[in-house]
């Protein structure tokens, strides 16, 4: 797997552009009630 490029990092935390492959983590984080809380609704 090619290393990632990120465009900026923290301690803790590194940003890069999404892949295909994040698709069913992203899916899965907005379909859940909790972290879609303070937005309009949950995608399904």
């Amino acid at each position: 797997m090619m290393k990632d490029r990120y465009i900026f990092t923290s301690y803790r935390l590194g940003f890069r552009q999404w892949r295909t492959d994040d698709l069913r983590e992203f899916a899965k984080l907005n379909a859940d009630e909790a972290v879609m809380e303070h937005l309009p609704s949950t995608l399904e």
